[in-house]
């Protein structure tokens, strides 16, 4: 009787353990970031942006207000592209490229030398991540079937990006 309690609690403790070893950072399982992101109005992706680069990349005030504009403009302006996703997918693609880049653009008219060289050094983490996620799911580097010439797929927004595909 006492070794089906033991089993019994072991079993409980490794569960719990498993379960909460699944949230990640902010204490949220991936499903639930997903899903909050989604719910954001391009307002509040805006903010949440100029927070995590005001912090990353130590903006001055100045600096600060300059990229919360620059965010607002993108997200004001992927939002409205996002209605032709379904109805003329190279049109939005060829869209949203164009407005990520001069996104990027901006941002880089805004940083300074070094804030700028780690900008660049994230966007590459970025990409490198992206590429391993697609190489883990069989997929192309671009988003094709596996094996297909394909070049790399840039991203800004990773996580849109993987919305957008589903």
């Amino acid at each position: 009787m006492f070794k089906y309690l033991v089993i019994s609690l072991l079993a409980i403790l490794f569960s719990v353990a498993n379960l909460s070893a699944q949230k990640g950072k902010g204490g949220k399982t991936p499903a639930e970031k997903k899903e909050n992101f989604k719910s954001m109005t391009p307002e509040q992706r805006a903010d949440a942006a100029t927070k995590r680069m005001t912090k990353r990349y130590g903006l001055s005030e100045a600096q600060g207000q300059k990229v919360k504009a620059a965010n607002q403009e993108f997200t004001t302006k992927i939002k409205s592209i996002q209605g032709n996703r379904q109805t003329n997918k190279e049109q939005f693609r060829k869209d949203r490229k164009a407005t990520r880049e001069a996104h990027r653009d901006a941002l880089k008219a805004i940083f300074d030398d070094k804030q700028d060289a780690l900008f660049d050094a994230d966007l590459a983490a970025r990409k490198q991540r992206q590429q391993a996620r697609r190489a883990a799911k069989g997929k192309s580097p671009k988003g094709g079937k596996k094996g297909e010439d394909a070049t790399i797929f840039e991203s800004l927004e990773d996580d849109e990006d993987e919305d957008d595909e589903k």
